[in-house]
Formats: structure tokens, sequence, C-alpha cells
């Protein structure tokens, strides 16, 4: 950057330092970090860069963000056009308490060399935000706003009155939000509240949910004992020892003074998944069995162990950088995340780190003496990313847990027997439903930017965003059945899935515009299994990388799709033109694998928040199957017709068709109309602007603009 920009710079770095009361008042928000490290996202004629962080800064890369050597990388040049593959990134969502703008090294003075910049401050501390529209980009949703304190302020409305039903609605909110501790403080003022109230009769869903979450809390208020498995576990795998909490065993290989930390935070995760499993059902009234031991997770050594530990336990396809062991109860979590993005990411981290940067203190604020040839720049980009780095592991630890620690829960509550082999769809369905997913999903369409979304509310309750969004995007395209009765039936037979082994789509193509049906639906209608490959109980042979609903396509490290890499990332185009014939093939793949996962979570979060009794007794008809068999598409359908109430009294083989359409029919509406809970941003390769979602001119300026998409609750 010339003298000039770094002059303006710290003009306006002073303009907003003094102004900062005015422009960034004390008030939580929201920044969205994307560290890109695409090959040449740096601007024009920098210096080379570190590995994995693109070029130096423009015009020469001199001056405060584009320093000597390139190291912090710059904005394109104008018409440089560079591109950036959004695949090659991390993406963070980092709520903040407070923003402000201050020196980074006050010592030092205000000067062009060190203006003043935003700082937020979050639960780990202090960090100064680096965006250089290149190398690391900065998003900021609108100042004033978080779901904290959001359900806080309702909580502070509600105390003045206390109504029974509002206090419910607060703890259903808290968790949907992923707050699980205020959650359960605000259960325990509700229960208190209606207790104190002698003669008053909550509502009956009040009093269902108290009932259950006295007995749920003083249960896992108890704890458990020590599974005596541990330390077979442990001696069997070779372990170098093993931590207890309240409920768990988690065995580890690192030495206690090395892995402490990184044991005792997966420990906490796991507690707090547990409560959070427990309360969801409580809500719906129902009072879940605690496992009366520990259950076991095992942290591997490094993450090439995992293909090994998988192959020694059975363990499922590794989606969310972990594994979930049926045949022996046990969670199995990567230390790190096995996807390309992530892995590049953190060794370029670690490679700073070994250079002297540590990030403990570069989280609290602490800026380092700088050294020869440092810049005020590069303490400001290493805070960033170390604050990157840190949201990272904690957003792979929660998709890994969420998913395969809920799937444990599942078996080791009872609520589904351990050794019986789920429908497909009900297992991809249940190992999403309560996941907050890991990173962004990207969509690319013709003569459109890619838009990146992102999610907020990651909770127990919300909508899965990745998910949700997956499935809205296929009704709006038309690429589901047009007739919802034989849209669930494809559903719960899971002949979604073998239409994706298959590589053949099922369901008709759009009609084009002079109103003719493009294609066909094979197979039968209602009350009997569908045509098409392969007969009733197939399963097929699941492709290279993971079984279907739990692997991905094409992915090496059964990272599945969209739940693992993003359908951007992973190839899946979402228009233009194909020419390859086997690049079709695995686009449309990929699709099918998409559209069978996305339809799995739409009608187990459809059940979940709208028929959990009818929920429950599926449960109860799956757990009769026998072991270790995978049930016949006629069995699942009578089951579901069965536990839902499709069969006719008189008759419990005769499905009431007319009950099947209503309750298809019901589905979609609500699939449609329910909010997706996350922002969608469109992401720009070759401009310097911000696209109205937050500063836009980098360094200095204050947060502001608008939420884009349709916000937090309400449709993107």
């Amino acid at each position: 950057m010339r003298l000039t920009s770094v002059l303006s710079l710290g003009l306006l770095g002073l303009m907003a330092w003094s102004a900062s009361a005015q422009t960034l008042p004390q008030i939580p928000g929201y920044v969205i970090l994307r560290v890109n490290f695409a090959e040449g996202s740096g601007g024009a004629g920098g210096g080379a860069a570190p590995p994995g962080f693109g070029g130096g800064g423009g015009s020469g890369g001199s001056g405060f963000m584009g320093a000597p050597g390139g190291f912090t990388g710059g904005p394109p040049a104008a018409g440089a056009g560079s591109s950036i593959d959004p695949s090659k990134s991390v993406v963070v969502v980092v709520p903040y308490k407070t923003a402000r703008t201050s020196l980074v090294y006050p010592k030092m003075g205000f000067g062009p060399m060190n203006p003043p910049l935003i700082a937020v401050t979050t639960q780990f501390g202090k960090s100064f935000i680096f965006d250089d529209k290149s190398t690391i980009r900065s998003y900021w949703l609108k100042s004033g706003f978080s779901l904290e304190s959001s359900v806080k302020g309702k909580h502070n409305a509600w105390l003045k009155e206390k109504p029974a039903q509002t206090g419910y609605d607060l703890v259903a909110e808290a968790l949907s939000y992923g707050l699980v501790d205020l959650a359960y403080q605000y259960a325990d003022e509700t229960v208190k509240i209606v207790e104190s109230r002698k003669g008053v009769v909550p509502p009956v869903t009040v009093a269902n949910f108290i009932k259950a979450y006295k007995v749920v809390s003083a249960n896992l208020a108890k704890g458990a004992p020590e599974s005596p498995d541990a330390t077979k576990w442990q001696q069997t795998l070779g372990a170098a020892a093993y931590e207890q909490s309240p409920h768990y065993a988690l065995i580890h290989w690192g030495d206690q003074s090395v892995a402490r930390d990184g044991v005792l935070s997966r420990l906490q995760v796991l507690e707090s998944n547990m409560k959070a499993f427990y309360l969801w059902h409580a809500l719906s009234g129902y009072v879940v069995n605690v496992p009366e031991e520990k259950l076991i997770a095992v942290l591997a050594d490094k993450a090439t162990d995992m293909p090994r530990l998988r192959t020694a336990l059975d363990g499922s396809p590794i989606v969310s950088d972990a594994f979930y062991s049926q045949a022996h109860g046990i969670v199995v979590l990567s230390p790190e995340r096995l996807d390309e993005a992530g892995r590049t990411f953190m060794k370029d981290a670690q490679s700073r780190y070994q250079l002297g940067w540590n990030r403990d203190d570069l989280l609290k604020g602490n800026a380092p003496p700088l050294k020869a040839n440092e810049t005020v720049a590069e303490a400001v980009k290493m805070m960033s990313i170390a604050l990157v780095d840190k949201f990272v592991e904690d957003e792979a630890t929660y998709a890994m847990i969420t998913r395969e620690g809920t799937r444990q829960l599942y078996a080791a509550s009872g609520l589904l027997a351990q050794h019986v082999i789920l429908p497909e769809w009900m297992e991809t369905g249940l190992s999403t439903l309560l996941q907050k997913p890991k990173g962004p999903v990207y969509t690319t369409e013709p003569n459109k930017p890619t838009i990146m979304t992102v999610g907020l509310a990651s909770g127990y309750g919300s909508p899965n965003y990745v998910l949700i969004r997956e499935f809205r995007k296929l009704m709006d395209r038309k690429e589901l059945h047009p007739e919802a009765a034989q849209l669930l039936l494809n559903v719960i037979t899971d002949a979604y899935f073998d239409a994706y082994r298959e590589g053949v789509d099922i369901d008709p193509k759009p009609k084009v515009d002079d109103g003719l049906a493009a294609g066909g639906v094979p197979g039968g209608g209602i009350g009997g299994p569908p045509g098409g490959p392969p007969g009733p109980g197939g399963r097929g042979t699941p492709p290279p990388g993971g079984a279907p609903g739990r692997g991905g396509v094409g992915s090496g490290d059964d990272e599945g799709t969209p739940m693992g890499r993003p359908p951007g990332a992973a190839g899946v185009p979402n228009g233009g033109a194909q020419t390859d014939p086997e690049a079709e093939a695995r686009a449309l793949k990929a699709k099918l694998l998409i559209k069978s996962q996305a339809t799995s979570w739409g009608l187990v979060f459809y059940l979940a928040k709208k028929k959990p009794a009818a929920m429950q007794a599926l449960y109860a008809k799956v757990n009769q199957l026998p072991r270790d068999v995978r049930p016949s598409r006629v069995q699942m359908m009578q089951m579901f017709a069965q536990s839902i109430g499709f069969v006719d009294p008189n008759d419990p083989i005769k499905i009431d068709l007319e009950a099947v359409k209503q309750f298809s029919e019901d589905w979609l509406i609500f699939m449609k109309a329910h909010p997706t809970y996350g922002i969608e941003i469109p992401i720009e390769a070759t401009t310097d602007q911000n696209n109205g979602i937050g500063p836009g001119g980098g360094f200095g300026a204050p947060p502001g603009g608008g939420v884009p998409g349709g916000g937090v609750g309400g449709p993107g």
C-alpha cells in the first residue's frame, strides 16, 4: 500500500478513535471472519507470503497493510481479476461482548504505523480484528444484537409477572440458541415459580415439562459410577490414561501436563451436550433414562490414527471428524479437523506459533514486543489468526459431539436399542437433528455472486442451518417429487439413499416452460413399496469414502456432504454446464446425496418439533426389530404408518391414504415456513467492498450495516 494510503488510514483511524463513544457503543454483536489461503489471493505486485496465505500487498507490498515481504497480503489490484476458491478458507462466527477502537501498542503513541483499530472482547479476551480484503475478511453484522442478549432481555421482562408459559418458552429459546446453562437456570426458575403458586394450574405443556424436568435434573445431578470398561479400553487401545467427568470417561494418549486442557474442554462439551439432550426431551414431557455407568469416549492421539481406530472398533464412517461405534457404544473424537481446509489452516497457524507467537497471550489481547522487521500489522493479523484458530477448534469439537455424542446418547438412554440397525433416513436424521454444523455452506449460481451461509443459532431445537437451506432449495427448484405423499414414501423407505447409490434421480424433472413433464418416476404409489433399485431391504455397496448418509462423495477422508465439506467446496456445481460425463455423474451423485440427507433431516425435524409422541412410538417399534437386521421397505412403511396413526383402526395393515396425504402436505408447509436461522453473505473476490455488511474500508472503521438475508429468526 502506498504511503498516502497509510496516512489516509491513520487519519480515518484517528477520527474513528476520537468518536469511538458515538460510533462504537459498548453493546454485543457478531463479526464473521474468513481466512483465505487460496493461491494467488493477494494483490498484484506483492511479495511472497508465508505458505498458505496468498500473495503480498498490492503496489509493492509496503506500509501498514502490505508489510515488506508481503506478510499481510492486500486487496487485489484494480483489474487484477483475482478469484477466490471459497473451499480454500476457514470461516468462524465470533460473538463479541463489546467493540471499540484503541491502539495496539499504546506506548508507541498514535501514528500512521500504529493507528487505532477495532478490538472486540470475546469469551476468551480481547482481540484486534485484521481485514485486508484478501487473506482475512471481516463481515460485521448489525451491532447491538446477539442471541444471548436477546433472550436475557426477554428474561428480564418475564421477571415482572413470571407467567409459567413464558418461562417454558424462555427455556426452549435459550436451548435452541445453544445456551444450555442459561436454559437450565430458566428451567429452575420456572419450576420454583409454578410450585410457589398453590392452586394455580399451569398449562398442560408446562406441567408435563416440570414433571419430567425435576426427575431428569435430579438424575443428572447424581452423576454416574465409573465404568469398568474404561480401564479395559484404555489397555486394549494402548492409551496413556483416561480423565473422568460426572458422566464420561475420556480415554486419551496425552501426557497430563500437555493434554489436560484439551481433554477437559472436550469433557465439558460432552457434559453440556448430555444436559441439552435430556432437557430437549423434557420439554416434550419425556423422562429419558440417564446411563447407569459413565459413557466411554476416546480422544485420538493424532488425526492420522482415526482410520485405524475406526477399523478396530467397527465404527461408522467419519463425517464430522469423529465416529460412533455402535457395536461397542463408544465415540471416538479426532484431536483436530480432518477436512483439507481445516488441516491447511491448522498447519499454517502452528508454523506461526513456532516463530514465537503465543496463542493464549494473543487471545487475551497481549501484543508481544515487536522483533526486528515486524510491524503492528503482523501483530494484529496474528491476533485475528489466534482468534479464528480457537473458534475453529471449538466449532469442530461441537460438531463432533453434537452429532456422534448425541447418537451415543440415543443408545445409552435406551431410546434406541444399541444393536438395532436403523433405517438410513432415521440414522441420518437423528444424527443431524441436534448437530451444530461445522463451517459455512457455499452456493454458486450462474451470473450471481457466491453466497456464503453461516449459522448463528446452532443449538438444540433450532433447525440445522445447512440442511434446511438444502431442503428449501430442493423445494424452490421443484427437484422433489411433486406429490407430497410420494415424497414422504421415498424418504421413509430409504428410496433416496438407494437412488443415490445407483446414481439415478427417481423424482420427476421440473416441468419445462411448455408445461410438458420432462421426466417420470419409477415405482408404485402409496400403500406399496416403490419400484426402482434395489429391492426391499436392499442396500447396495456404499461408495468409497463412507456409507451414504454418513460419508461423502469423492472424499478420501469420509468427509460428508453437506454436513462435512460444504457442497460448494466438494465439487457440487450449483450452476453452469457440464460436458464431462464422469463429472456429470459425480455431480448427480453429490446432488442425490444432499437430497437424501436433507429430506431425512427434514422429516425427523418435523416429527421432533410437531409430533414428539409419534416419534417416541416409532422408537418403540424400531426397538422391536431383530438385532443387527435392517428393516425392509415394507416393514419400515408399516412401522411408520402405525406410529403416526395412518392405519385403519379395524385393519392394522390397511393405510389411510388421506391421512398420509394430509400429513405430507402439513410437513412441507412447516418446512417452507420455518425460519432458517442463518445469515447469507455474498462473496466478492475482486472488489474492496464489504457488501454493506460491515466496515467496508478495513481497519479503524466502526461496524455497521444490516443483517443480510432475513436475519436470525426470519427466512433468509
